[in-house]
């Protein structure tokens, strides 16, 4: 049985929609190459609520899957309500939704589905009318939903699996920076409780994964880019079993357009980076050079800004955006340094202003300043 797992579409038409698409049908026609049995979608099909325009991209794709298999969806944070039940209306192979929790059984898997928490929900479904301790309320609702969905499938005989939206602590954004403080957090452990032989996931757009007592838990990311400096591979994953017994997980790179940050600076007519900071390659990619350059030094740093984005367009970039930040020089007023009593005092106001730190030369020339103030007073 191979089964495909996609997240996090975010079909948005103000936003890169046609690399959407086009990812989007290279995914259906590598599974289709492939010859799934099921696709699972980890929610955010929209990016927020859907207009006719990407309603109609992301249900032609939806339709090129379900003529290849029977799928199941779960609701993202990004989906509204009541907007991803129209997918079951589909011509093919079912398409099952899911926008709170349920176990769904489909081509011999049990598939315990967990939507985007809604603590409103959760809150109701404990009977407390109380914001006074929410979060531990919502957080031992959510533990019990997947206690619940846990004992549902305990005992199958086939492939169990975890398909949800959900934010786990300690994943990584695309930068590597932590996510922390999020709403609705929940653990590995939390997911244990459901006990099943794989986890797939939503929300995070940075494919990564863990163990959950020896089964995988996975969240596949974004099919495509959305951030310049996004360099990790985008993709879907492929999850084969035999029998109960999950054989492989495998992660499966699209042809993502690379989205390049160079970020650069330009001193003494020379970018600092330098080769440093340039990409390896520029074919087929989008560039965004970000470059600091002081006031008085606009006009040398545009024109060899200019003949980059040249060279990178020659070289086979897609486009390359130039974003100029102008440094702002203080100026060192006159009568702002006499009011100090000493050339030492003088000195350190001088460098203060012109936000200068000599370093490791700072004690020299201070001593150097009060000898000279020194043989002054004799």
């Amino acid at each position: 049985m191979k089964v495909a797992i996609i997240a996090d579409s975010h079909f948005d038409q103000t936003k890169r929609f046609e690399e959407t698409i086009r990812l989007h049908d290279w995914i259906a026609e590598d599974c289709r190459r492939r010859g799934i049995d099921l696709f699972e979608h980890a929610g955010d099909v929209f990016e927020r609520k859907s207009t006719e325009l990407e309603r109609l991209a992301a249900f032609s794709w939806f339709q090129k899957m379900a003529d290849l298999a029977p799928g199941v969806v779960v609701r993202g944070n990004h989906d509204k309500l009541d907007e991803l039940p129209a997918l079951a209306k589909l011509d093919g192979h079912p398409i099952t939704v899911v926008e709170e929790a349920a176990v769904v059984e489909i081509a011999g898997a049990l598939i315990a589905c967990v939507a985007w928490p809604r603590k409103s929900a959760l809150l109701a479904a404990t009977g407390s009318d109380s914001h006074e301790g929410s979060e531990q309320l919502a957080a031992e609702a959510i533990r019990n939903v997947l206690r619940g969905l846990g004992d549902e499938m305990r005992g199958h005989d086939g492939p169990t699996m975890l398909l949800a939206h959900a934010m786990v602590r300690d994943s990584v954004t695309s930068t590597g920076q932590p996510l922390v403080g999020c709403d609705m957090e929940i653990g590995l452990e939390d997911l244990a409780l459901v006990g099943a032989s794989a986890y797939f996931l939503g929300h995070i757009h940075m494919s990564q994964h863990w163990l959950i007592a020896g089964a995988p838990c996975w969240y596949p990311g974004s099919p495509r880019r959305t951030a310049f400096g996004e360099l990790e591979a985008k993709g879907y994953l492929l999850a084969t079993w035999e029998g109960a017994r999950l054989v492989s997980v495998e992660f499966i790179e699209a042809p993502a357009t690379p989205m390049i940050l160079v970020d650069d600076e330009w001193s003494a007519d020379e970018w600092r980076a330098g080769a440093h900071g340039l990409p390896d390659s520029c074919a087929g990619a989008e560039i965004r050079f970000r470059y600091r350059v002081a006031s008085d030094q606009r006009d040398a740093a545009h024109a060899a800004a200019e003949r980059c984005r040249a060279d990178w367009l020659a070289e086979g970039a897609i486009c390359v955006q130039v974003e100029e930040q102008v440094r702002l020089e203080q100026r060192t007023r006159a009568d702002a340094i006499p009011v100090h009593a000493t050339l030492t005092e003088k000195l350190e106001a001088y460098w203060a202003a012109k936000q200068f730190d000599p370093a490791d030369r700072r004690s020299a020339l201070l001593s150097k300043l009060r000898q000279i103030e020194e043989a002054r007073a004799a």
